[in-house]
């Protein structure tokens, strides 16, 4: 982790306000945990928190969107929402008659992943960071991951984007107690497991 640090701040020191982050943002735990996390480490430099809205993320008692452009504001940050133009996640179910599976994870790569792309290459910086939020001990097959990767499809001869996985080796107990310590409150219509059973 100390070493990625010290690769983000040697771009800083080479491309200074060309660098920007991206940061991808649902609302949850974790993602409030990693916009923290860069916001600490690096305050002053342009962040751009980014939710990609499949059509089926939380309404009630408030939107994920506007939950998290909420805590996006706590940080003085604007939140932009991006979303596929084609179909929503139900459109994509009925369309292929298949939820998506670990085998199958067609709702990542079009609601997600696609519409997050498009707003990188709409940036007028040279070194972007995608920020993502995942955490190895989710999942047995995030193990592997690299936590930093040059992103080849996003990368041009006039902008560089790097993947980065800032959270990657942090602990469950990590993120609760950030959330504590902080008082970073979770989306009303989300009760994980984990705190209806301590």
């Amino acid at each position: 982790m100390a070493d990625q640090i010290d690769v983000v701040r040697e771009l800083l020191n080479t491309v200074g306000t060309d660098l920007a982050f991206v940061v991808n943002h649902s609302g949850g735990k974790d993602s409030m945990r990693m916009l923290g996390f860069l916001r600490d480490h690096f305050p002053d430099s342009e962040t751009y928190p980014v939710m990609a809205d499949t059509g089926f993320e939380h309404q009630s008692p408030i939107s994920a969107a506007e939950w998290t452009r909420l805590r996006c504001k706590d940080y003085w940050l604007e939140l932009t929402v991006v979303r596929n133009s084609k179909r929503t996640y139900l459109q994509m179910v009925e369309q292929r008659r298949l939820f998506p599976s670990a085998q199958f994870r067609q709702c990542t790569s079009d609601l997600k992943r696609g519409p997050i792309d498009k707003f990188i290459r709409s940036l007028p910086h040279k070194v972007i960071v995608n920020c993502i939020g995942i955490r190895s001990e989710v999942s047995p097959q995030r193990g592997n991951l690299s936590t930093w990767k040059l992103n080849e499809s996003l990368t041009t001869r006039h902008r560089t984007v790097y993947n980065w996985l800032p959270i990657f080796h942090f602990p469950l107990e990590e993120i609760l107690e950030w959330h504590r310590e902080r008082c970073v409150p979770l989306h009303p219509d989300y009760v994980p497991d984990y705190l209806l059973f301590p």
